[in-house]
């Protein structure tokens, strides 16, 4: 019999729980008492007859299989749909008409989209509540079997940003090449003779502020890297605001992280505190020449956003590095995996 509140009605019943307080186990082990309980008291027991019915148990009979409900049937489907519609209503038009396209199914460049805008807004915050602040930072995986168009399809998505970068190299490069042609104007006469410039003079200045003003053109901004490894990303990020996406059609780029260059040593830093940009990335290295290439990295925030494509394969690599699970890396990620394709394509 379990204690219960239920039990405290029962006339008598507290008097027998003191002479017999070990509970009346499966095996019956204080059977007999409870039988001769209930049969004094079994007018009482039909006016509460159901309660009774509920609780007590059946003797089993001897070497008797025991009683199992049905398991519960297996999902085929466990994972949730990509909700498209929460997509802003000219991202949906373009999503449906890359996968009529490409004919794949419309997740993949949904995802696509999603981890091409997060790469755009990453330096961004949303406010969920007043106190309640997150970087716009997502690290995503799709999986999907071979020959599935991941790469047209990835790339369609990532266009504007690769162009971005196209963009952003071409204006560096025009900038130091408009001052290097005014440096050349004040030292080199149109036949090529060197021009000598007096000490003091207004050409001297004028000269010193232009290699002045060159060493301040600024690098190509980049908001993704693709093969890379963590001390390289880690550069960038302090180069670029503190912000840097590993994004990749080719999810092996996890292989670097986890210690293809570092005799198999993860080194996970970067991606880890990249997820919230909530702890300072720092990173102090010695270097050669007897210490003289000191390294000194300080990134206040970092934001690191990941946008990976790859195959099942890579979902084996991840789990067989324990580092992955134990530094909390796969809990991060938000995988997206495609079902393999049932019906052919129509060509």
């Amino acid at each position: 019999v379990a204690v219960a509140s239920e039990y405290s009605n029962l006339p008598g019943y507290s008097a027998w729980l003191r002479n017999n307080p070990e509970p009346v186990c499966s095996q019956g082990a204080l059977q007999p008492e409870y039988d001769d309980w209930l049969r004094r008291h079994g007018e009482w027991v039909k006016r509460r007859g159901s309660f009774f019915q509920r609780h007590q148990r059946p003797k089993p009979a001897p070497d008797a299989e025991p009683e199992h409900s049905p398991p519960d049937p297996l999902q085929e489907d466990a994972a949730a749909p990509f909700p498209r519609a929460v997509l802003p209503l000219e991202l949906q038009r373009w999503v449906e008409a890359v996968a009529v396209f490409n004919q794949v199914p419309p997740t993949m460049p949904a995802t696509f989209a999603l981890m091409a805008a997060m790469t755009a807004v990453i330096d961004k915050n949303v406010q969920i509540r007043p106190g309640w602040v997150e970087p716009c930072v997502g690290q995503l995986l799709l999986i999907a079997s071979p020959s599935e168009r991941k790469s047209p399809v990835f790339g369609a998505a990532f266009a504007p940003i690769y162009d971005w970068g196209r963009r952003e190299k071409k204006r560096a490069a025009n900038e130091a090449a408009n001052i290097q042609r005014e440096i050349g104007e004040l030292t080199v006469d149109a036949s090529g003779t060197a021009i000598s410039i007096k000490s003091g003079s207004g050409e001297a200045k004028r000269l010193a502020d232009l290699k002045a003003k060159l060493t301040t053109v600024r690098t190509p901004r980049r908001r993704i890297a693709d093969d890379i490894t963590p001390e390289e990303f880690t550069n960038l990020m302090s180069e670029n605001d503190g912000i840097m996406c590993l994004v990749s059609d080719e999810a092996d780029v996890f292989q670097n992280f986890g210690g293809r260059y570092s005799h198999g040593e993860a080194r996970l830093g970067p991606l880890l505190k990249g997820w919230d940009g909530k702890q300072p990335l720092m990173r102090d290295r010695v270097g050669g020449a007897g210490g003289k290439q000191r390294v000194n990295i300080m990134v206040d925030s970092p934001r690191a956003g990941i946008a990976v494509a790859g195959q099942y394969m890579i979902l084996d690599v991840l789990k067989k590095n324990p580092v992955y699970r134990d530094k909390g890396m796969l809990a991060r990620i938000l995988y997206v995996v495609l079902p393999e394709r049932s019906a052919a394509r129509h060509l």
